[in-house]
């Protein structure tokens, strides 16, 4: 990392970073990365993902089904998905 502060989704992007998406249901902890290029074509390269709401708010669980969940970021992108 370049020492820059990452805090939108652009920064996501230039600072080869991913993006996760986390299953809000209680008993499904299902996670999935997320695609940084389609989520700037939908919210903008200038949305902050710091205390996040509308993508979060917008996730469904490909596992279970629930609506809503939570975000985190990973600068290694060595987490795997466990869907």
């Amino acid at each position: 990392m370049s020492g820059k502060s990452v805090t939108t989704l652009a920064d996501l992007l230039a600072e080869g970073w991913h993006c996760w998406a986390h299953c809000g249901a209680r008993d499904c902890g299902s996670a999935s990365k997320l695609d940084v290029g389609l989520l700037i074509s939908r919210f903008g390269p200038e949305h902050s993902f710091i205390n996040e709401a509308r993508i979060s708010s917008l996730l469904v669980c490909r596992r279970c089904g629930h609506q809503g969940g939570r975000l985190s970021i990973c600068a290694s992108g060595k987490a795997e998905s466990r869907r």
